[in-house]
């Protein structure tokens, strides 16, 4: 998984932005309340979230960084020297930091350390490079690579920034976080708390305490503690005629129990608001039978539970969040505030120009821009990948609608780029070329809320310009 890069420059940390060492990263638009997207470290000037130190402690750490080649490449046969890589779309910063994961703790609760990166001065396109592999006992060996992937890696060496590791940062130079605070109101906003006094929204959670999702419909704005979906192809009889459903969690460390709630999402694209059915749950299924064009077949024990539809709840009898929609220029927050008055989150943006819901996107250094909502995979219908289709996220759309396209290279700038959906084409499978020279694969799709492969041909690109602008402050 590639991990991108939160990087601000020295510029950043040497205006005057009050007492507290911590900064709150804020998208502003006019006329709307702002969006904060997480906190700065001023002193350290990195970006940062709450994370588990070496130490045990929770503090502000900043974030991972991407390893060279994506899988992570050595310079030395002792694999001493971890090679990390940004993309030269923007300015080198004058520091960087990568957090990484520790072997104490576990996957619940990982401990992590940082280490301080500095350029790589050597040429890496003729060097040797190293990988670690695991051994049966639990060791590992470090080995020269010799196949594609320092190939592709050697090939985008000059679209590409090159680090390595220079020394392990102590814990105790990040900020420490205290126990948070939880807001006024149902459903309250729980704070991250730092010991330099400065406070960050982290989560919403119910009257319970449980955390819960905010999100707006068309029937108003709501606080989903347990959520559900369908998952296609699955059924609860033989006959496949009944569906199933999932819980979608948040948190795979809590254990599995029914969702009260599940959630259906109508076909919506192109409106400002989704559309929406809202379910209780009945029970969990004790088998799960999988409907394909083959036939009905019995599968071995899910992985995960899943759960048969019951009676269907209003969406009057579940906690509401007032939906605003604020903004005095060309973009409007949709925003959700609980009964206290309290600004729970802004679930997404209408562009009055273009008459499309967008989010905010990153283009470079501390330049944002609102695109599209909707995301689209640029693949092909053909097992060479020579036939260009976009498979839109939302199989609902119309030809026309503008998708948001993200390139699979960490070298294109700014890797994200904006088209119309062409003709709608005969649905089937999917290709993608993926980063390996001449690895194409088949698709699996976006996941269990959408398999039906909704292939476009591709548009016209319309230019980043086109679309409204979001100013990042640090307050």
């Amino acid at each position: 998984m590639r991990w991108l890069v939160l990087v601000c420059l020295v510029a950043c940390a040497s205006e005057d932005l009050g007492e507290t060492r911590l900064k709150q990263i804020a998208l502003q638009v006019p006329g709307a309340p702002d969006a904060v997207q997480g906190w700065y470290d001023s002193e350290l000037r990195t970006d940062c979230s709450p994370a588990l130190a070496s130490d045990g402690v929770l503090r502000c750490l900043p974030p991972p960084a991407a390893f060279a080649g994506g899988l992570g490449f050595f310079r030395d046969a002792s694999c001493s020297g971890m090679l990390y890589t940004t993309s030269t779309c923007e300015p080198s910063p004058s520091v960087l930091y990568a957090r990484r994961m520790l072997a104490a703790g576990d996957e619940c609760t990982p401990r992590y350390e940082v280490v301080r990166l500095v350029s790589e001065e050597q040429d890496l396109r003729t060097a040797t490079l190293y990988r670690a592999h695991g051994l049966p006992d639990g060791s590992s060996a470090c080995r020269a690579v010799r196949d594609q992937t320092v190939d592709a890696f050697r090939a985008d060496l000059n679209r590409l920034r090159v680090w390595r590791e220079a020394e392990v940062v102590p814990a105790e130079r990040w900020v420490a976080l205290s126990a948070p605070r939880r807001g006024v109101g149902t459903p309250a906003m729980m704070f991250d708390v730092g010991e330099d006094g400065s406070e960050l929204p982290s989560a919403p959670v119910d009257a319970s305490g449980t955390p819960c999702r905010p999100v707006a419909y068309e029937q108003g704005g709501f606080c989903l503690a347990r959520e559900g979906m369908a998952d296609p192809r699955s059924y609860a009889d033989e006959a496949c005629s009944v569906p199933l459903y999932f819980e979608v969690k948040r948190d795979w460390c809590q254990p599995d129990r029914p969702p009260e709630l599940l959630l259906e999402e109508s076909g919506s694209c192109d409106a400002p608001l989704r559309g929406a059915r809202f379910l209780h749950v009945a029970a969990p299924a004790s088998r799960v039978f999988l409907g394909s064009a083959e036939g009905c077949r019995g599968l071995p024990p899910a992985p995960r539970p899943h759960y048969t539809k019951g009676a269907e709840r209003a969406p009057s009898s579940l906690t509401r969040l007032a939906l605003r929609r604020e903004g005095s220029g060309r973009l409007q927050a949709l925003s959700l505030y609980n009964d206290a008055g309290e600004l729970i989150a802004i679930d997404r943006y209408w562009d009055q120009e273009l008459g499309i819901a967008c989010r905010a996107e990153r283009l470079g250094t501390d330049q944002y821009a609102c695109l599209p909502l909707t995301l689209a995979i640029d693949g092909s219908s053909s097992s060479d990948c020579a036939q260009t289709v976009l498979n839109p996220s939302c199989a609902e759309h119309a030809p026309g609608a503008l998708v948001r396209v993200t390139t699979r290279s960490e070298v294109v700038c700014p890797g994200v780029f904006v088209r119309r959906l062409g003709a709608r084409l005969e649905d089937g499978p999917l290709f993608v070329q993926w980063d390996q020279p001449g690895q194409c694969s088949p698709y699996s799709g976006w996941g269990p809320d959408d398999a039906r492969q909704a292939r476009f041909s591709a548009g016209d690109e319309l230019p980043l310009a086109r679309f409204a602008t979001l100013q990042r402050v640090l307050r």
